[in-house]
């Protein structure tokens, strides 16, 4: 009987031994990343205030903290000479 005793705690601290749950390994956590586009809207001008037309996306450079972004698009809206519009805050 003794044995038997002995038996059965033997057994039972072996199965308390055992995870209740199997244990599967977990997959890396998962991330997302993402693009950021930012619209700027900028005007060109030569020295004498008149609009710079034909520049092209290699024509400029933005940087930010120091470091040169790439550009996706640059668009072209051909508005008129600011010269020609009246001051602002004059009613038309």
């Amino acid at each position: 009987m003794k044995q038997l005793a002995t038996l059965a705690a033997a057994s039972t601290l072996c199965l308390a031994a055992l995870p209740s749950e199997r244990q599967y390994p977990q997959p890396p956590p998962r991330s997302r990343a993402g693009v950021e586009a930012v619209v700027l809207d900028v005007s060109v001008l030569d020295r004498e205030g008149r609009p710079v037309r034909g520049l092209t996306r290699s024509d400029f450079t933005v940087l930010e903290d120091g470091h040169p972004q790439e550009l996706m698009t640059v668009t072209a809206v051909d508005g008129p000479d600011p010269r020609d519009l009246p001051p602002a805050g004059c009613a038309t």
